[in-house]
Order: C-alpha cells, then structure tokens, then sequence
C-alpha cells in the first residue's frame, strides 16, 4: 500500500548526541627511550666512512642514503653538530 503525500513537512530527523572528541595517542610514551641498533659490520663500514675527509664524507651521505651503514655515518655526524661545545 502506498503512502500519500498530504503536503506537510517531512518529520525532523532524530536527534543524535555528538560524538565525543577523538583523542590521539601519546606517542611520547609509546616506545621505550633505547639506542639505536646496528650490526657489526655497519659499524666498522661507518667507522671507515666516517675517517674520509669531509668533502668524500659528505659525497658519500649524498650518494648512499638507504644503506645501514650510510644511517649510522649520518647520525653520528648529527650527533657531532648536536655535542659541539
């Protein structure tokens, strides 16, 4: 059976409450405060990369930024400017 239109406004729709806020989660505690990992073999890599004068030093960080070694180069010449007195 149909419903016929009577030409009234149509019903308000529910009234839903609000959704509460989305928190987002404290990612400032989420992992535990640890050094970074590297194998031996990247460390010896690095040790070597790291004893090249500065303009093959830093051609070598432009050339190679994937590798576990090129990482460890990388940080331990951020933490160098991040220390200086």
């Amino acid at each position: 059976m149909a419903v016929l239109d009577r030409g009234g406004d149509p019903p308000d729709p529910p009234v839903q409450p609000p959704a509460p806020p989305f928190e987002l989660p404290d990612l400032t505690v989420a992992l535990p405060a640890r050094a970074f990992e590297f194998s031996e073999r990247a460390s010896q890599d690095a040790d070597t990369i790291v004893a090249l004068p500065a303009d093959e030093l830093f051609g070598r960080l432009l050339q190679d930024q994937e590798s576990e070694a090129m990482l460890l180069v990388a940080l331990r010449v951020i933490d160098a400017f991040l220390t200086q007195s």
